[in-house]
């Protein structure tokens, strides 16, 4: 049961935090290109979700780890993209946003400003499905 239950988990957090991600890039950093500056807190505050979400798959990953071990190529491959995927949400939430979010601030254009957030949640949103699929793969035997 216990076992299920951390799967569940993980699953879980990966939705949130993928569900979060697209939600963020589709509509709120649309709405806020296109002058709807109100957003712009809506997505600074939307990064504890998503940090709350990482910090949950992260512990959960490394219970599944611990149960499976890095003896398989999916596995290993999967570690690797998610240490990637955490270096970018980090670069992402604690760099560029930021950055943007100052220069909207101060009155700048924010399609310009928040050209950098867009590119890194497409990445991310990309990476982050192939990291699911990986994680089908692993469920799967791979």
């Amino acid at each position: 049961m216990t076992r299920i239950l951390i799967i569940w988990l993980h699953v879980l957090a990966a939705a949130v935090w993928l569900g979060g991600l697209l939600f963020a890039s589709h509509l709120v950093v649309s709405a806020l290109a296109r002058g709807e500056r109100a957003y712009l807190a809506l997505l600074i505050r939307a990064r504890l979700i998503g940090w709350a979400a990482l910090g949950l798959l992260v512990v959960t990953g490394l219970e599944n780890l611990r149960q499976t071990g890095l003896a398989r190529p999916w596995v290993m491959g999967k570690v690797l993209l998610v240490l990637v995927l955490l270096a970018l949400q980090a670069h992402r939430d604690f760099a560029v946003l930021p950055r943007a979010a100052a220069a909207i601030e101060r009155g700048g254009a924010p399609e310009g400003a928040l050209g950098g957030v867009r590119w890194l949640d497409r990445i991310l949103v990309l990476l982050g499905a192939a990291a699911v699929f990986l994680g089908v793969g692993i469920a799967r035997g791979r």
